[in-house]
């Protein structure tokens, strides 16, 4: 269910993830994704095929190899993974638009900064 949903996201949304592949490539290395997941957990896969399809640059954390990451997450308020967080702002589970919107809510006050200087 959760795969269909990412394919029509997909479909809707790619006139303007035109513009957010472009300016995700040009803000490799200031803005940073992480994603905490385990083996075998099919939201993560999903997620994590999500975020390639989609050009977005992140860092993987498997807790299974790490518990400190397991508590980090905990830390956060959230009892499992997949968890994903862009600069400050953690996502639970499997919510492609929430993630992109972040992004580009992250891009645009890039975009001000930027200008300003």
């Amino acid at each position: 269910m959760e795969i269909f949903k990412v394919h029509y996201i997909r479909n809707q949304r790619n006139s303007c993830l035109k513009d957010l592949f472009i300016n995700q490539e040009r803000m490799d290395g200031k803005m940073a994704v992480i994603v905490y997941t385990k083996p075998h957990c099919l939201e993560c896969n999903v997620l994590k095929r999500f975020l390639d399809d989609y050009r977005i640059t992140y860092k993987e954390r498997d807790c299974s190899l790490n518990s400190a990451y397991m508590d980090e997450i905990k830390e956060m308020g959230f009892l499992d993974v997949p968890v994903t967080v862009v600069d400050d702002t953690a996502i639970q589970g499997l919510q492609p638009d929430r993630i992109l919107a972040v992004l580009e809510r992250q891009e645009k006050d890039g975009d001000k900064n930027s200008n300003s200087d």
